[in-house]
């Protein structure tokens, strides 16, 4: 077997054997960079590459658009089993569609992932690495969604959770809407609020970027002087039917 088609079934093997996100990046978007190697095979070599090719294009693993000068190949996300990691450069020199209607950012890992097992058909997102503010690449993938599909954020009801809304909304310039994210009182051991959040809350009640609604919630948790049961966690386990609770 020729050196491209082991480099291909490499690939395709990291895209079903629960890699590391970098392997499955790398399926994502080294397709095209092995389509253009296999223009410079000849004879039985280029075809048994070719066939290779097809055959993974008829497992659904990638589709080969031949249209296309580079017949570049684009992998069909919705079929791997675990999330995927994607740079800003890469987004920006991609083309997004989805058949979803709904894009949702999550603030927590561990909910993303119990949202993910529900396969509802909602295209979901991490809002940003290690529940923090979100990275160039979530900005990038917002603004390069189809003006279509409806965003939402789900967070923490804290302050820094609506600090996080905010700014995705901010950076990205999308109409986002937010998701279960209002003040919840809680009477078992509240969380109380320091003097960073109280700072936080004076710019968040002054920002463009919240809705009204929204800085009712806030001013709640003010005057309750803690954050309540703001946790995403605290809503219990979801459902598949939209929206989730």
């Amino acid at each position: 077997m020729s050196r491209i088609i082991e480099h291909i079934a490499s690939r395709y093997r990291d895209s079903t054997a629960g890699r590391t996100g970098a392997a499955r990046r790398d399926l994502l978007f080294g397709f095209n960079e092995l389509l253009k190697s296999s223009n410079c095979l000849h004879g039985p070599e280029r075809h048994e590459a070719i066939a290779e090719l097809e055959r993974l294009e008829s497992q659904g693993v990638i589709v080969l658009e031949r249209h296309r000068r580079d017949h570049s190949a684009i992998l069909k996300v919705r079929l791997l089993k675990t999330a995927i990691r994607v740079g800003a450069e890469d987004i920006r020199r991609a083309t997004i569609e989805t058949p979803a209607i709904r894009c949702v950012t999550v603030e927590n890992a561990a909910m993303l992932h119990e949202l993910a097992k529900l396969s509802s058909g909602t295209l979901l997102a991490s809002s940003g690495s290690e529940g923090g503010f979100a990275n160039s690449a979530v900005i990038t993938f917002l603004k390069a969604l189809p003006s279509k599909v409806e965003l939402w954020h789900f967070g923490d009801s804290d302050p820094k959770g609506f600090d996080i809304l905010r700014d995705l909304r901010e950076r990205s310039g999308r109409d986002i809407h937010s998701l279960h994210m209002g003040f919840r009182p809680s009477f078992e051991s509240p969380t109380p609020l320091v003097s960073e959040d109280m700072k936080t809350i004076a710019r968040l009640l002054a920002s463009d970027f919240l809705t009204a609604e929204e800085k009712v919630h806030i001013e709640k948790m003010k005057q309750a002087g803690h954050r309540g049961d703001f946790e995403q966690e605290s809503l219990g386990k979801p459902s598949a039917d939209w929206p989730y609770y």
